[in-house]
């Protein structure tokens, strides 16, 4: 449910009548200026209740084993148009399995708070996924800073059946980022070209150290260092009515990290001496209503570059033995859906080769089906709006996977004959 401009008037009629008789000017004044804020503002957000069922198939290992969880996801979004030349937009979000009182995490068992959160007096968690300005300099440069939108980008939208909400491409780096960025808009070959510079930093703390001194040290004495740079740059294009279709997209995209530390400590002793490097290049097409139809196509690729150095005992590093070493993989994904009315029938394939070094870790699949190197994948899905505020999705994901890695990116990783299917349903309501 949106605040339109009739609510709005509404409440501030409500308290200026509240305090019309007898009020001071001043208090005039601060209803005023309250009914001027209220008016900057919009709302909206999101329910889903989510089914997964998986069944996993390891012929290597001669093991099987399936799984079914209920979970439940909530988004709040906002934004505030305080001017012409600032926007700000919010999310806060929440993501819980179905009343999981008790939890294990490897040999320990606990009670968990969920079936007093919120009442129970212990804490909140209700999360921030992002809060950002928009602030424009002037007709072609606007200057971002924040927790920006970096998740549910494209091809997302195309399997949800909503419109793009996020910046990088789904495959580009899954991950919420903090951050700032540079973006120069304007007009190019008949459509929209948006050219950015991001920099979101890294930072390793050490939450044990005082204020004022944070470094700490890995193996062998070894300097952790507290910021590692961490950039991005990408070109974003979009034009209409193109004859043949209605709408095309491309972004060409880099991300890059260098020297990040992955810290390990074992009995309180530091045991890793592992940093790397990390280079992505990514290629996404997008065509809407192709053919004046409700046929739509998405194209990813993506190539990585790792660079590991060091290693953690018993583990390796990226991609290796725990050697130094550099590794190169790719990707390829192809979305195709088509729009029937109220009805979307769509259909994915993935391919990560054996190095493909992916991030998902805002995904919400079960399965880690965008996230897995070594791997080929399908996911046939169909979505249906029973109205304009509440869609049914259901879907079922196929993938093999032929190497296994600790923690999906470390060890040089073990040969595998491993099929992974899993079935999703989600009710989204929107409010």
């Amino acid at each position: 449910m949106k605040l339109n401009t009739m609510k709005k008037s509404i409440i501030a009629l409500a308290v200026l009548s509240s305090t019309a008789y007898g009020a001071s000017l001043e208090d005039r004044v601060e209803d005023l200026e309250l009914s001027r804020d209220l008016n900057t503002w919009n709302f909206n957000g999101e329910l889903e209740a989510r089914y997964d069922y998986f069944d996993v198939e390891n012929t290597t290992q001669n093991s099987n084993y399936s799984e079914s969880q209920n979970s439940l996801w909530f988004r709040f979004d906002m934004h505030s148009k305080r001017s012409n030349k600032l926007d700000f937009y919010g999310r806060l979000s929440m993501s819980k399995y179905f009343n999981d009182f008790t939890s294990r995490a490897g040999n320990t068992s606990a009670v968990s708070n969920s079936g007093g959160a919120g009442r129970d007096k212990s804490g909140s968690e209700v999360y921030v996924e992002r809060a950002f300005i928009n602030y424009k300099i002037d007709d072609k440069f606007t200057f971002s800073i924040g927790r920006l939108p970096t998740i549910e980008g494209p091809s997302y939208h195309l399997q949800k059946g909503t419109a793009r909400s996020g910046t990088y491409p789904q495959l580009a780096y899954g991950a919420e980022l903090d951050g700032m960025a540079l973006t120069y808009g304007t007009r190019a070959m008949g459509g929209t070209l948006a050219v950015r510079a991001i920099y979101t930093p890294l930072n390793q703390v050490n939450g044990a150290a005082t204020a004022i001194d944070s470094r700490y040290l890995g193996a062998g004495g070894i300097k952790i260092g507290s910021t590692e740079q961490m950039y991005s740059a990408m070109i974003d294009y979009e034009k209409l009515n193109l004859g043949w279709a209605k709408r095309m997209n491309f972004i060409a995209q880099y991300v890059g990290f260098q020297d990040f530390f992955l810290d390990q400590v074992s009995s309180g002793t530091p045991v890793s001496n592992l940093n790397f490097d990390y280079d992505a290049y990514v290629a996404y097409f997008e065509f809407n209503g192709i053919g004046n139809t409700g046929l739509d196509i998405g194209f990813t690729y993506k190539h990585t570059t790792t660079d590991s150095r060091g290693g953690i005992p018993t583990v390796g590093g990226v991609f290796t033995d725990g050697t130094d070493g550099s590794n190169d993989g790719s990707v390829y994904m192809l979305d195709a859906r088509y729009t029937f009315g109220s009805f979307k029938l769509g259909y994915e394939f993935l391919k990560a080769d054996d190095y493909a070094f992916q991030v998902g870790l805002a995904d919400v699949d079960a399965i880690g089906f965008y996230s897995t190197p070594a791997s080929t994948g399908h996911h046939v899905f169909g979505s249906y709006d029973v109205n304009s505020d509440m869609r049914l999705i259901l879907g079922y994901m196929m993938q093999d996977r032929d190497k296994l890695y600790i923690n999906g990116v470390l060890s040089a990783g073990s040969d595998v004959e491993k099929k992974v299917n899993a079935g999703y349903a989600r009710l989204i309501t929107n409010f």
